[in-house]
């Protein structure tokens, strides 16, 4: 039958819609068995990751990211430390109200509880005396408390004797000593054996990296990371920009009267800390009232308003000898003001703080403590005047071991990841 031409037209339409159809179908088909083929190839890797990440495989492939970043194997339910907080330590919150003791040692553990918490574990405060009652041991015995940290100088005081004797509870314990323990110093003998047994030195965390012993490094961090916003400029005092500001750090705040007369002579304006009646009595007695007038006296402050202080109204720190390694010195320099730092002491013969001494300019001037107050108050001097320069001045400087991120490294490894003593003593 002869078609014409309307009718093949019609015919060859149909048969190209014929072959386009199959030739879909054919895409589509192909396309399904990929999609089909990658799914059952990422489970069976997903599977082989789960069954064999313990052979000796370097194929890992996890279909899931872990929960935490620290000990992911820990799972939530067992992520409780305890912070012993009966003496001298706090946690985060208690110690930024600025209630309670704001030594070191509490400074300290504030910044071990916030590290924690962001690495995804629960703190929880306990001060009743001793730790151990019936709940406590029960939440031991299950392993829902991960760790307890005490305050290393006061152990003895803080169990129970029947926890005392249990190696595998008080190998859960981890004790704050701000000083440095070593095996050849007097007293560690005495001090390591208050520790129990297991009686490991790695137990032992220490604030600074300290050398020569094998306590476990667990650092403060500067707390101006997280109360303030990142420095990017040099911040002069707000106070009268024509005079050199600076904090004069003392325990008691018993500065030599011939010193801080130089310092005013000089034209500084100084600022203080002084908390007792007695210390501030004894400014107002010896000084004239013109002197007192420029010393400003803060009294009590919470963190921030001292961290204010120190990056917004002064341009150093004074130091005269004592506290001991303080992380005052270290929060003036993350927050832009250099450390006048005493290298000597008259009746200790040590510097004040051995971790800064060789930091050197613009950061830390030393100056030697004499008998004789005016060489003393020459050398402050020299120093305040080198670090009043403008080409001194600096932004912010904290020390790598001191940094946020590297104290939540530290905290991991070896206060949470690290069970050396539990496994020595199984062995």
């Amino acid at each position: 039958m002869l078609l014409n031409s309307h009718q093949r037209s019609k015919r060859n339409f149909v048969q190209l819609c014929s072959r386009s159809s199959l030739v879909l179908v054919f895409i589509v088909v192909a396309l399904s068995f990929r999609i089909v083929y990658q799914i059952n190839h990422l489970k069976l890797y997903s599977s082989y990751s789960l069954n064999k990440s313990n052979g000796n495989s370097d194929l890992i492939i996890n279909s899931e990211p872990p929960q935490f970043s620290c000990a992911p194997w820990i799972k939530a339910e067992n992520r409780t430390i305890i912070l012993r907080t009966q003496y001298r330590l706090q946690g985060w919150e208690g110690y930024q109200s600025g209630g309670g003791y704001l030594g070191g040692e509490a400074y300290w553990t504030a910044s071990l509880d916030y590290a924690l918490s962001q690495l995804g574990f629960n703190v929880e405060y306990s001060s009743h005396i001793p730790f151990g009652n019936e709940l406590d041991k029960k939440r031991l015995m299950n392993g829902s408390i991960y760790r307890i940290i005490v305050d290393g100088a006061f152990i003895k005081d803080n169990f129970t004797s029947d926890l005392l004797n249990q190696p595998e509870i008080m190998c859960k314990v981890r004790h704050a000593e701000w000083w440095q323990l070593r095996r050849d110093k007097e007293g560690y003998e005495e001090h390591i054996n208050k520790y129990f047994n297991p009686m490991d030195p790695r137990r032992a965390l220490k604030p600074y990296p300290y050398e020569g012993d094998s306590m476990s490094l667990a650092a403060f961090f500067i707390h101006s990371q997280v109360l303030l916003p990142a420095m990017t400029q040099i911040t002069p005092p707000l106070i009268d920009n024509s005079l050199p500001a600076a904090l004069l750090l003392g325990k008691k705040c018993r500065f030599p009267p011939t010193i801080i007369g130089r310092l005013i002579d000089e034209g500084f304006q100084l600022h203080v800390t002084c908390l007792s009646k007695r210390s501030r009595r004894f400014l107002v007695e010896n000084f004239p009232s013109e002197y007192v007038n420029r010393i400003v006296n803060h009294g009590r402050m919470t963190p921030l308003r001292f961290a204010k202080l120190l990056r917004y109204n002064v341009t150093m720190v004074i130091g005269f000898g004592q506290p001991y390694e303080s992380p005052t010195p270290l929060e003036a320099l993350a927050n832009g003001a250099a450390f006048i730092h005493p290298i000597y002491n008259n009746t200790h013969d040590r510097p004040q703080h051995r971790q800064l001494m060789n930091l050197g300019i613009p950061y830390v001037y030393n100056y030697e403590l004499h008998h004789d107050s005016n060489q003393t108050v020459e050398g402050i001097l020299r120093a305040a005047r080198l670090a009043s320069l403008p080409d001194n001045r600096f932004v912010s400087f904290i020390p790598y071991a001191h940094r946020l991120e590297s104290v939540k490294a530290q905290v991991c490894a070896n206060l949470i990841e690290s069970d050396a003593p539990c496994l020595k003593q199984k062995d």
